[in-house]
């Protein structure tokens, strides 16, 4: 009763037989008992009655991994605090679940674990209560001739997280398909296993590179969930898919309609007081500045989201807005993009987290290139591929093979360069535009010129052209040079003004590098000069610029 346990609990404290732990913002406190105490109370008590106490542990503890679950979303410091400190528990209460038989409440019970276990980066203990669980509760087999269990369907799910998270995207694809179809004759209310099912594979689309496909799922998916009561857990799944539909926009340069989605997620979760989900849409956005070149709005984006990040343990997270920060500090401070590249490697390393390593490998050798250190940019981009074989993610991996290419090709390592070249763009033709093949056809066109085969050369360059034109994130190339497009195409219908300007800019383009040619064959333009194979040998964005100063003549 109270009273006693009030006494005894002040002995306790006083024999050192408890330690009385406070976490910020929680109450009551943690107690942490000796060692030697439960052993040696153990041994008081009889079978009956410790039978009796171990079923109003396991009550307590399915009860507390319930609250857990639920107040990580309004308040994750305190829920992973208490998580971390209840842990043991956690995992004793599991296995006296199925001791007991309960594989419902066993499979819950691993469900809970694992989201804590994943976020605190724990990823072998994490697979090793999917195997405990996976065993008590038998393989979900569509061959067993009956209804899927909801135990089962949760450990199936969670081993489609494990592919997705070792790259192995075709794998779960396959098994996120096969658990929707088994869940139409499920022994459970499965409206939600649905929705949960339709969104894995999206997400596995989405790690094969196939990027339109995915986002036609995730569109799917939240039609389906638009005919489900609109419960928080529901609500916080929209909100999910539309960040994951917003990143398939923006890798598709359909920036507007990702813009959209992230604002519809972010307006989401911030009414479900849900911090995490508002801190990744966060990130998120920032990454879409980035690629809109909005440099000072993006870094502001990911130092927010990384704060959050940090203070609430969440390193994989944490680990991508590093990397994240670092490829906006790529573009002014290759120094500062490194070490926020090494502090990203650092934790992902920590979570043996293969594909990620091998993402910022790739980063650190662009780095290291612009930093003129050839040599560590060689040896980093190598790593990137050796890890990108592991994990089978090509679409990454081409990117890897294209910027080794490009390292090549600036040492006049010709015949590796081209092979590394062709290896990318085996498998960019595979994919959509978000795997960028006009950047390996312009390093092939640069080959080919090297090699003295211009007619070659041009063949390549009007590839990479073609491409970067049907790329919807052109557009937004066309609209921040939209002022200089019509003051060329007015310097060429005799406005004096313009043509002054235009020779004042063309003076100033003349001494950039990036810009030179451009600069030459607008003065040919300006000449008088109205034909299309003016963009020959230009880069892709140079060709939709003239392109554009000559369709305004013409029109």
């Amino acid at each position: 009763d109270a009273g006693t346990w009030q006494s005894i609990r002040a002995q306790l404290v006083s024999w050192s037989l408890m330690r009385v732990e406070h976490l910020e913002g929680i109450n009551p406190p943690f107690l942490r008992f000796h060692p030697t105490l439960a052993p040696y109370l153990a041994g008081q008590i009889e079978a009956d009655e410790l039978e009796q106490i171990e079923i109003r542990y396991l009550q307590g503890y399915y009860k507390l991994a319930g609250i857990l679950y639920y107040l990580d979303i309004t308040s994750p410091h305190q829920a992973r605090d208490m998580a971390r400190m209840e842990m043991p528990n956690l995992r004793r209460a599991l296995s006296l679940a199925m001791e007991a038989g309960a594989l419902d409440e066993a499979a819950d019970f691993g469900d809970t674990i694992n989201k804590f276990l994943d976020l605190f980066g724990h990823r072998r203990e994490r697979d090793e209560v999917n195997e405990i669980v996976r065993k008590a509760v038998g393989e979900p087999s569509p061959q067993d001739g009956g209804p899927i269990t909801y135990a089962q369907y949760l450990i199936e799910y969670n081993r489609i997280n494990v592919l997705l998270d070792k790259g192995q995207g075709g794998l779960a694809e396959q098994a996120a398909r096969e658990l929707l179809k088994r869940l139409e004759t499920a022994c459970f209310e499965a409206s939600y296993a649905r929705l949960v099912a339709m969104s894995a594979i999206g997400s596995s689309l989405e790690a094969q590179g196939k990027n339109k496909s995915a986002s036609q799922q995730f569109i799917s998916a939240m039609d389906y969930a638009g005919t489900l009561e609109q419960s928080e857990t529901v609500r916080k799944s929209v909100a999910t898919l539309h960040i994951y539909l917003a990143s398939m926009m923006r890798n598709l340069g359909e920036y507007v309609q990702a813009r959209q989605n992230y604002e519809k997620a972010k307006e989401i979760f911030q009414d479900l007081k849900d911090y995490v989900g508002t801190a990744v849409t966060l990130g998120q956005l920032g990454t879409l500045a980035l690629v809109q070149n909005d440099f000072p709005e993006a870094r502001r984006l990911h130092k927010e989201a990384l704060k959050i990040f940090h203070r609430l343990g969440e390193a994989k997270n944490e680990a991508v807005a590093w990397h994240q920060l670092g490829v906006v500090e790529l573009t002014e401070n290759w120094e500062e993009a490194e070490r926020c590249f090494h502090e990203s490697l650092k934790i992902k390393e920590r979570l043996e987290d293969l594909e990620g390593q091998a993402s910022t490998c790739n980063m650190l050798g662009v780095a290291a290139q612009d930093a003129s250190r050839p040599g560590d940019a060689e040896r980093w981009l190598k790593r990137a591929i050796e890890l990108y074989n592991k994990t089978g993610a090509k679409g990454d991996m081409s990117k890897a093979y294209s910027n080794l290419a490009n390292l090549l090709l600036n040492q006049n390592r010709l015949e590796e360069a081209e092979e590394y070249a062709h290896l990318s763009l085996k498998i960019k033709e595979m994919l959509d535009l978000s795997a960028e093949p006009w950047t390996t056809y312009y390093i092939l066109a640069k080959i080919s010129e090297r090699h003295g085969k211009k007619d070659e050369a041009v063949e390549w360059h009007r590839k990479e052209q073609k491409a970067y034109a049907a790329f919807a994130g052109s557009d937004g190339i066309v609209e921040r040079l939209r002022p200089m497009i019509e003051m060329v195409a007015a310097a060429c219908q005799g406005n004096r003004h313009a043509a002054s300007a235009v020779e004042a800019l063309l003076q100033d383009l003349s001494q950039r590098d990036d810009w030179r040619n451009l600069a030459s064959v607008i003065r040919r333009i300006v000449a008088g000069e109205r034909r299309e194979t003016l963009c020959d040998g230009l880069d892709a964005t140079d060709a939709i610029i003239v392109r554009q100063i000559l369709g305004s003549l013409s029109a």
